[in-house]
């Protein structure tokens, strides 16, 4: 007989196959007496997370259409000024910087 220890934990992003494959695999593991509970047994996958996050705060301060427009994005902002000493930060955030490095990468 196997030891609930020996269903272990399984570190996983967030999608939904991973959610399905584990409540099978509880399945399976119930006729050899392993108790295991997909839900407790899930560790969500902390880069993934982190970037799932990082793209919904990405998303609520740019406007990410821009990102696939690069060529009107570029041509209709105001550019960096000629003295970035002399550029306000009101004139930065205009320019949508998130979005201008997004495209760029």
């Amino acid at each position: 007989m196997l030891t609930p220890a020996q269903g272990g934990h399984w570190t996983l992003d967030n999608a939904l196959l991973n959610d399905a494959f584990l409540k099978e695999l509880g399945i399976l593991l119930c006729p050899h007496k392993v108790e295991f509970n997909h839900k407790e047994n899930h560790i969500r996958c902390f880069p993934h997370v982190t970037n799932v996050c990082s793209n919904h705060v990405i998303e609520a301060f740019t406007n990410i259409t821009l990102v696939d427009d690069t060529g009107g994005f570029i041509a209709s902002a105001s550019g960096p000024p000629s003295d970035p000493d002399t550029q306000t930060y009101e004139e930065a955030v205009s320019c949508d910087p998130i979005a201008l490095c997004w495209s760029t990468v």
